[in-house]
């Protein structure tokens, strides 16, 4: 649950975005080994971006955004 927004989220809602994310990501040219760079506020679909990249076999480089404003 987001505690935002009240938005409920399940593990099949988040796997089925992460596939869907994984596929788009491969029709972009990603494939294993490209590195990837995430940068994001803390919200309920952060984590998409970032488990679509591990599937492809892309090396994650996350930037949170802490410190940073809305």
């Amino acid at each position: 649950i987001d505690s935002e927004t009240g938005r409920e989220d399940t593990f099949g809602d988040m796997a089925d975005r992460t596939a869907r994310c994984a596929l788009w990501l491969r029709s972009q040219g990603v494939r294993p080994g490209d590195v990837i760079g995430i940068c994001t506020h803390v919200h309920i679909d952060a984590g998409i971006p970032l488990l679509a990249s591990l599937c492809t076999g892309a090396i994650i480089n996350p930037w949170w955004d802490h410190g940073l404003t809305r």
